[in-house]
């Protein structure tokens, strides 16, 4: 069974929207890196709102927690059901999903009270960004898939660097896979297929 990896990236950039762009990705054999998959992502739908903490800011902590828990909740059963149909998708043909690629932005914006989230549009920012990531975090790693962290700033730059390529042909491949690909090629898939390589790339534990 050959192994691929998901590279998982918000589809608001640097907002917390509760959708993320899935790219799995195989890059084994000496053999140039491929797109396997492209799907997009809605962690929370309905009547709840994406933008939960800022949505809770009029609200007493107390109040504002159901709510969050609410969508907490939800973001969890998405992101887990999403992996599941991934899993479930590559499985006939004999494709194992090994690893996903998370950004380490605002991890620790969880930690923060609540009381301290509601009274600051930054900290609101900063808490939504991370509930959803580690809500897919949480359930690739509930599903036995290793995650790995990258960081958030200057992901081109990173990436080449930690994959041993000049900056030109990295761009060149992220042009290659939006040929391929076709649309939707936003930024947020372009950023997931180069966390999608790292991950791929990384050394087997």
């Amino acid at each position: 069974m050959s192994r691929v990896a998901v590279g998982v990236r918000d589809l608001g950039g640097t907002d917390g929207t509760g959708r993320a762009a899935l790219v799995t990705l195989r890059a084994a054999g000496g053999a140039a890196p491929e797109i396997l998959d492209l799907r997009d992502l809605v962690l929370v739908g309905g009547d709840l709102p994406a933008r939960v903490y800022h949505a809770a800011a009029g609200l007493r902590p107390d109040d504002a927690q159901p709510l969050v828990r609410r969508v907490a909740a939800a973001a969890a059963e998405a992101a887990g059901a999403a992996f599941d149909a991934l899993v479930a998708d590559l499985a006939p043909e004999g494709i194992d999903v090994a690893a996903v690629a998370i950004d380490d932005t605002a991890s620790a914006a969880l930690d923060v009270p609540l009381a301290d989230v509601l009274g600051s549009p930054q900290r609101a920012l900063a808490a939504e960004r991370a509930l959803y990531r580690e809500a897919l975090a949480a359930a690739a790693e509930e599903r036995g898939i290793g995650v790995l962290r990258y960081p958030d700033a200057d992901l081109p730059g990173f990436a080449a660097a930690a994959l041993g390529l000049e900056a030109d042909a990295a761009e060149e491949r992220l042009a290659a896979w939006g040929r391929t690909v076709g649309a939707p090629w936003e930024p947020a898939h372009r950023d997931a297929a180069l966390a999608s390589w790292l991950a791929a790339a990384a050394p087997r534990p």
